[in-house]
């Protein structure tokens, strides 16, 4: 048996009640976790919530950020609107964790749509992250990593090396 009370299964589940609306928000990023996606690609999944206004602490779905050849633009325009330059990548070849780790408190600006999922209206991203309105703070260093997360993206297997066209 669930030791949770209903308060907490109520507030876990807050975004099925209270989905935020359609519009421009200014967002804090929450979390952000390094990962593989079903297609095979690494990436960071981020979660954001509306950082200022009325609807301040709403949740949206969970933004994927993935690294792939083909959406190359659309992973680095995320990656530029927590402040870290295309210039910066090539200079200190982060890997995924070392990026997913500097990413939570920052915040960013972006456009909630609303889609229709399994029957209930979701609040999500639309398309990428973008700078909040005061501009990305500059990201010229990122955190240490221990030798399991030097391997690379968060799969285990994968290894960074000078070569690595993203970065």
């Amino acid at each position: 048996m669930a030791d949770e009370s209903w308060e907490d299964m109520i507030t876990a589940a807050a975004d099925r009640f209270n989905v935020a609306p359609e519009g421009k928000f200014e967002f804090r990023i929450e979390d952000a976790e390094s990962t593989v996606f079903s297609s095979g690609n690494p990436g960071i999944k981020v979660k954001l919530k509306i950082a200022v206004g009325p609807e301040a602490g709403k949740s949206i779905k969970t933004v994927n950020v993935v690294r792939s050849p083909k959406a190359a633009g659309l992973f680095l325009d995320h990656l530029a609107a927590v402040g870290i330059s295309a210039d910066t990548l090539m200079q200190q070849k982060p890997t995924l964790d070392q990026i997913a780790k500097i990413m939570p408190g920052k915040h960013v600006s972006g456009t909630v749509k609303h889609k229709e999922y399994q029957g209930r209206t979701q609040a999500e991203l639309q398309w990428n992250m973008r700078p909040p309105a005061s501009g990305a703070v500059p990201v010229t260093s990122f955190p240490a990593v221990s030798d399991a997360e030097a391997l690379g993206y968060g799969s285990g297997d994968a290894v960074a090396t000078d070569d690595d066209a993203g970065f």
